[in-house]
């Protein structure tokens, strides 16, 4: 139930000038469990201005857009999003090559690669974005990836 006489100001201000992902996330999980929308909203706004900015069409942009679609869908189902923070973390540290590697090497993000399989959104998964850009990876990632997406289009 949603309280109308809070005056959320004070961590509307704390989600503004924050640069804390993980801080944001964990605004936005509270407040979607409390049902505070301005609050959820603002945290999720300002993960949006955290991701890095590449020209668009470059594969650093695509990794991001698809980061974003993972982070959008977890958040929106209430799902852990430790996984996925510590991914962003790779990707800033190590790039987003090395960090989507691991990604598909270690099969992270299970719920929310079926539930874009089961959208028929295969494109939007980390798997699909190897494929796309199949040039940056070695064999063995663009084989576990395709494998992993077969395979879980099978299970439908």
């Amino acid at each position: 139930m949603y309280d109308y006489d809070i005056n959320y100001d004070k961590i509307l201000d704390i989600i503004k000038n924050s640069s804390d992902p993980l801080k944001l996330t964990s605004f936005a999980q509270n407040a979607q469990k409390k049902n505070v929308i301005e609050v959820r909203d603002a945290a999720r706004a300002k993960l949006k201005t955290l991701l890095p900015q590449y020209k668009k069409g470059t594969f650093e942009q695509k990794f991001w857009d698809m980061f974003s679609a993972y982070e959008d869908l977890l958040l929106d189902n209430a799902k852990p999003v430790i996984r996925l923070n510590k991914t962003r973390g790779e990707a800033l540290e190590f790039g987003e090559i090395k960090a989507l590697e691991n990604w598909v090497e270690k099969s992270w993000q299970h719920w929310a690669f079926d539930q874009f399989i089961t959208l028929n959104k295969s494109r939007k998964t980390a798997e699909g974005l190897v494929l796309e850009c199949q040039d940056l990876f070695a064999p063995y990632i663009i084989k576990t990836a395709r494998l992993r997406i077969e395979d879980a289009k099978l299970l439908q």
